[in-house]
């Protein structure tokens, strides 16, 4: 009964031994925790189970010491058996009480870490960004009306880089976007007003947002300054464009006949006028279309541009499409363009079926041919002059022999 009653002792001594120990230690941990940063708060919501676990274990002794039962402990300490005090065991058993409320209470435990969490998400900026992750406060994108613009979040590490928060973080902050009439890095002092209803991390840009700038303000703790306001939208938020009206059947039948006229040919179908047989560009078009089955299409001539003018010259296109073929003598000719730029032209033609009208510009530069009648006059009155010839010029002179420039007499 002795050595029962001396075992009985042993035990006690090496509960109090160890609960003095597991105290002590635990002061240690969160004082080294502390000292890098690390608050009681967030100790407890990260490992408080695990710290219960450890004080609780300590706390029976280790050795089946849990038969004796707390009022066996609380007398040997009382007693200051093994030089352990009263203090100690005070300071023991209160240190060990709330560990064992949070072990016993796994939920409740849970329920404290992520509150502690959501108290400690850092963020030291924030920005702007488009459905594809584009900042939109300092670069060249622009958000429409329909768009859906969302917030970024960032904290700054060890190394001073930001590092955007995680995905789970962004449901634990606050959002409130904001809307003015100017681009602004500091919203809060360019007038902005809180947009109704919009407290979600996404906005959807709405009809009454365009030409205005928005920014948000993310709020990350319950502290007054625990809030990071964005920079506004660069840019204004563009309207939408207005959806094209459908094409009527006769714009559809326009489209189909540019497409040939682009289709023919090389480079596409271009007047090439011939004097004796073609006398107004629009019915050399309307005879096109006809060929390609378009006979109902009107042309009218909308302008022409030319590869060069000399104010001597004759020959050009009027208004109505009419052709007036080119001479210029070389005696007349002030130009120092070449000839074969003041023979060119390009028309634009405009195509009409009902309704509805095409544009239709050649792919290429026609050219002016020469007016054979006054070539011949011009030659014959030069032979006249001419000494040692004969009195006209013979019969098989033709247009396509013409020299590009005659001198006569030097």
């Amino acid at each position: 009964m002795f050595e029962d009653e001396c075992q009985r002792a042993s035990w006690r001594r090496h509960g109090a031994i160890a609960r003095g120990i597991a105290k002590r230690g635990l002061v240690a941990f969160l004082a080294f925790a502390m000292a890098f940063g690390t608050t009681p708060a967030q100790l407890w919501a990260e490992g408080a189970e695990g710290i219960a676990e450890s004080v609780a274990q300590a706390a029976t002794g280790g050795e089946g010491a849990a038969a004796e039962g707390a009022d066996d402990d609380a007398a040997e300490n009382a007693a200051g058996s093994d030089n352990a005090t009263a203090g100690d065991a005070v300071n023991t058993e209160s240190s060990a009480a709330p560990a064992s409320v949070a072990s016993e209470q796994g939920d409740a435990s849970d329920s404290v870490a992520v509150s502690a969490r959501s108290a400690y998400v850092t963020v030291n900026s924030a920005e702007i960004i488009d459905a594809d992750g584009n900042g939109l406060a300092y670069g060249s994108g622009i958000a429409k009306v329909g768009d859906t613009v969302k917030v970024a979040a960032y904290y700054e590490d060890d190394l001073g880089d930001d590092e955007e928060i995680s995905p789970s973080e962004y449901a634990q902050l606050g959002y409130q976007w904001y809307v003015g009439n100017s681009q602004s890095t500091a919203p809060t002092a360019s007038g902005y007003t809180a947009i109704e209803g919009a407290t979600a991390r996404e906005l959807k840009l709405t009809s009454n947002l365009a030409g205005k700038y928005v920014a948000c303000r993310v709020t990350y703790g319950a502290g007054a300054g625990d809030y990071e306001f964005t920079a506004s939208l660069k840019n204004p938020v563009e309207a939408s464009a207005e959806p094209e009206a459908p094409k009527s059947d006769e714009a559809k039948k326009l489209d189909e006949a540019v497409a040939k006229l682009k289709a023919d040919g090389y480079s596409g179908w271009y007047p090439n006028p011939s004097q004796g047989t073609d006398t107004n560009i629009c019915s050399m078009l309307s005879a096109k279309l006809a060929n390609l089955g378009y006979s109902d299409i009107k042309v009218s001539l909308a302008g022409v541009t030319y590869g060069g003018r000399d104010p001597k010259q004759d020959g050009g296109i009027a208004d109505d499409g009419k052709i007036s073929y080119f001479f210029l003598s070389p005696a007349d000719k002030t130009s120092a363009l070449d000839y074969s730029l003041l023979r060119q032209f390009t028309p634009t033609y405009t195509l009409t079926l009902g309704s509805a009208n095409v544009s239709y510009t050649p792919g290429r530069a026609s050219t002016l041919a020469w007016d054979g009648g006054k070539v011949i006059a011009y030659l014959k009155a030069a032979w006249a002059h001419a000494e040692g010839l004969p009195d006209e010029i013979e019969a098989g002179v033709t247009q396509g022999t013409l020299p590009s420039s005659i001198s006569i007499n030097g």
